[in-house]
C-alpha cells in the first residue's frame, strides 16, 4: 500500500533558476511547497525531449496502478503551442498529458499568469502578423483548457473577467505567496524614512510621479531596486534623478539587506486597466517582509491594501504622495502599528498555503 501523497507537477518549459521575474520565481515556490506539504512529486519540467520522457514514465506508472492525487500546472508566458519553440509536437506533448491524467480522474489545475494578450498594446511589441497568430494560439490554449481543467486559478477573481472562452465554474483565484512573516524589532522614533520599490519598470509600470514626490522631501530615501534592462529602455524619461534616490540592480537572493534597510515598500504606479485585476508578484514579498505598503487609488492593489489596512492608498500624484510622507514621518508610530497588523495576518499569505489552498481544491472535486 502506497504511503505517500502523490501528485504531478506541469511547466511547459524549463526552470529558471537565475530568473528575477515572477514568472520564473513562482512556479519555483510553488513546487516547494507542495514538497514541504509531503507530497512526493512527479515533474513534468523541461525541455520537449525531457518532458516527453517523464510523461513517458507517469503514464506507465498509471498503467501499473500508481495514483495520483492531482496535477497541477504553471502557464507559460508564450503560447503553449510555441514552448521551446518545438512546432508542433509541444502541443501534443503538453495537451495529451491532461488528456491522459482526465481519462484517469486525475483532476487538474492550472495557474494561469497574466492576460497581456488582450490588450491593443500587445502589437506595439511585435508585428501586428506576428501579434494576429500569437492571439490565435492563446485562444487555442484557452479552448483546451475547457476540455481538460477541473480548475482554473488567476491572480485575481477581476483577471478572469477578462479572459474569454472560459467555463465560469472552474474560475478561483491564487495570488503569489510569501515564504513567511518576519517580525522585526520594536518601535523607535526616526526623523528619516527609507522607501523602496522592487519590481519592473515600463508602459505597465510608471512610476514618474513617486519620483516627484520622493524628490520634495530630503528626509526620504528611495531605494529603487530594478532589473538593469528595464532601466536602460526608460531612464530617459526620468531624467536625472535626485539625489536621495538610489537606483539598485539586485538578484532575489540579494534582496533582504534592502527590506532591512526599508521602512515603507512601494507599489505607487499610475494606474491602468491593466492594473484593475492584476496582482503584484512583490505586494506577498513585502507582507513576508512585514513592510507596510504605499500603492494607488484606482488599481486593485491599492483596493487589496485599502481593504486589508496593510498601508496607505493614494491618489497616484506627487502632491499627496508628499503629504502622506510629511504625515508619516511626524508620525512614526503610524507606520509600526501597521507592521504589527502585518505579523498578525499574514500567515494567511504564504505559499504553503496557496500548495495547501490548490490541494483541498481538487481533492474535493473527485
Amino acid at each position: 500500500m502506497e504511503t505517500f501523497m502523490k501528485m504531478i507537477f506541469h511547466l511547459s518549459r524549463p526552470f529558471d533558476k537565475h530568473a528575477l521575474s515572477a514568472s520564473g520565481i513562482r512556479p519555483r515556490k510553488m513546487l516547494q511547497a507542495f514538497r514541504d506539504l509531503g507530497y512526493e512529486v512527479e515533474t513534468v519540467i523541461g525541455t520537449r525531449s525531457v518532458r516527453r520522457q517523464a510523461v513517458r514514465e507517469i503514464s506507465e506508472k498509471i498503467k501499473n496502478g500508481t495514483k495520483y492525487e492531482f496535477l497541477y500546472s504553471e502557464s507559460s508566458i508564450a503560447p503553449t503551442l510555441l514552448c521551446n519553440n518545438i512546432f508542433p509536437l509541444a502541443l501534443f506533448l503538453d495537451f495529451y498529458l491532461f488528456r491522459l491524467c482526465k481519462k484517469n480522474n486525475i483532476p487538474i489545475g492550472l495557474f494561469y499568469r497574466d492576460a497581456y494578450w488582450l490588450f491593443e498594446t500587445y502589437t506595439t511589441w511585435r508585428s501586428k502578423i506576428k501579434a494576429f497568430v500569437f492571439r490565435l494560439l492563446y485562444r487555442h490554449d484557452l479552448r483546451q483548457y475547457n476540455k481538460f481543467l477541473t480548475k482554473m486559478y488567476f491572480p485575481s477573481v477581476e483577471m478572469a473577467g477578462y479572459i474569454p472562452i472560459i467555463n465560469k465554474a472552474m474560475i478561483d483565484s491564487l495570488p503569489p505567496g510569501h515564504d513567511g512573516v518576519r517580525l522585526e524589532e520594536e518601535y523607535r522614533p526616526k526623523n528619516s524614512l527609507t522607501l523602496s520599490y522592487i519590481g519592473g519598470i515600463g508602459k505597465y509600470y510608471q512610476m514618474h510621479e513617486l519620483i516627484k514626490g520622493v524628490s520634495k522631501i530630503p528626509q526620504i530615501k528611495l531605494l529603487f531596486c530594478l532589473r538593469k534592462k528595464d532601466w536602460d529602455r526608460v531612464k530617459h524619461e526620468y531624467g536625472e534623478l535626485p539625489g536621495n534616490v538610489k537606483i539598485l540592480h539586485k538578484k532575489p537572493e540579494e534582496l533582504t539587506p534592502v527590506f532591512a534597510e526599508t521602512d515603507i515598500t512601494l507599489l505607487f504606479m499610475r494606474p491602468h486597466e491593466y492594473r484593475k485585476f492584476m496582482v503584484p508578484f512583490k505586494l506577498f514579498e513585502y507582507l513576508g517582509f512585514c513592510k507596510p505598503v504605499i500603492a494607488s487609488k484606482d488599481t486593485l492593489v491599492g483596493n487589496i491594501v485599502q481593504e486589508n489596512g496593510i498601508g496607505w492608498t493614494i491618489d497616484y500624484s506627487a502632491t499627496s504622495l508628499q503629504e502622506l510622507l510629511e504625515r508619516l514621518l511626524k508620525n512614526g508610530e503610524e507606520i509600526y502599528k501597521i507592521k504589527q497588523h502585518i505579523v498578525a495576518t499574514s500567515n494567511c499569505h504564504t505559499w504553503a498555503e496557496r500548495a495547501k489552498k490548490v490541494a483541498r481544491d481538487l481533492r474535493q472535486s473527485t
